[in-house]
């Protein structure tokens, strides 16, 4: 049957610096709430924030810890360093939120997941170790982490959910697992600083989003297994240049490379039938782009907005057609 337990606060030795009389009689005033899971172990739910420095026990009144719960530490502003020990298997939903001071976590080799938001807003983050057993990191899980500069994500880890990494603007390098296959909506939006992304060969889904307004990004080169481009995953950034295409693409989405000022260089696959709306607007620098006999759909305004941009098409197909009725610059392929 589960339970719950109230701990005074020095019985579970809880570690912050120098504590004098005044701290001990405060803190035993104080309590932390801890639940009797099913299996036998125990879950933190609740931690008073009246200290900068936490080291979690690996154990309560002989039952091991195995869970950090659901908005544990949520909005603890004083919290600048906490240790999770081993046994931890799981990190609960915004169990970290808005721990703004947050600076150091060290993360035990047990933990298998973090859930959604546990680290979100934890603004003072600078890096943080994942062993190799964890396998899932829920969404949002270190959004608008704005001080975290390197992260390495194990193997094992097959989808980054949504939003894992928004607004990480300060987050320069991230390693991705050959394990990945999906990367989610929005995963790094604003991570402005990031200037290199390695994708693993194995990963054959982009969503919506996932890299719009990444300024530091130079280049770009797409894994062989995406046959989707999906909307706006690289829009806004502008520092980016030259984009390599999978040979199997087939569709660019909407806006999917809008407003890319230093883009220059594009050269899409032979077998692309679909450019959506607006997927290359404002891209003021591009000035030359091969489009393919295949292509039989581009989208309202694609190429807006591109006045430096000449095409280079085939006698007799829908680009040379599309370049004639919406008066673009074009030469044939042949000539």
């Amino acid at each position: 049957m589960k339970k719950q337990l109230i701990l005074a606060m020095m019985t579970i030795i809880l570690f912050s610096g120098n504590i004098y009389a005044a701290d001990l009689n405060a803190a035993r005033e104080e309590a932390i709430t801890i639940r009797e899971m099913e299996d036998g172990t125990i879950e933190f739910l609740d931690v008073p924030d009246i200290y900068e420095s936490v080291n979690l026990p690996s154990e309560s009144d002989g039952l091991k810890v195995t869970r950090v719960g659901n908005q544990a530490f949520a909005q603890n502003t004083n919290l600048k360093e906490i240790v999770i020990p081993e046994g931890v298997t799981s990190i609960g939903n915004a169990a970290f939120y808005g721990c703004s001071n947050l600076s150091k976590v060290v993360l035990p080799e047990s933990l298998v997941s973090i859930e959604d938001n546990a680290f979100a807003f934890c603004e003072s983050l600078q890096e943080i170790y994942l062993s190799d057993s964890v396998n899932e990191i829920g969404a949002a899980a270190f959004g608008c982490c704005s001080s975290l500069e390197e992260i390495e994500l194990p193997e094992g880890i097959t989808t980054i959910e949504d939003q894992t990494f928004q607004a990480c603007s300060n987050l320069k390098s991230i390693v991705l697992p050959e394990s990945l296959t999906s990367i989610g909506m929005a995963a790094f939006l604003q991570c402005s600083s990031l200037e290199k992304i390695t994708f693993p060969s194995n990963l054959n889904d982009i969503e919506e989003m996932a890299f719009a307004e990444c300024n530091g990004l130079t280049e770009i080169v797409l894994p062989e297994k995406m046959t989707i481009v999906n909307k706006g995953i690289f829009l806004k950034c502008s520092s980016l240049k030259k984009v390599e295409l999978p040979k199997n693409l087939s569709c660019i989405g909407e806006v999917a490379f809008g407003e890319n000022i230093a883009l220059t260089e594009v050269i899409l696959p032979e077998g692309i039938t679909e450019i959506g709306d607006y997927s290359f607007a404002h891209c003021e620098n591009l000035e030359k782009i091969v489009l393919p006999a295949s292509v039989s759909s581009i989208g309202e305004g694609a190429f807006g907005w591109d006045d430096k941009l000449t095409f280079t098409v085939s006698k007799n197909s829908y680009a040379a057609l599309f370049c004639i009725t919406t008066d673009k610059n074009y030469v044939f392929a042949d000539e």
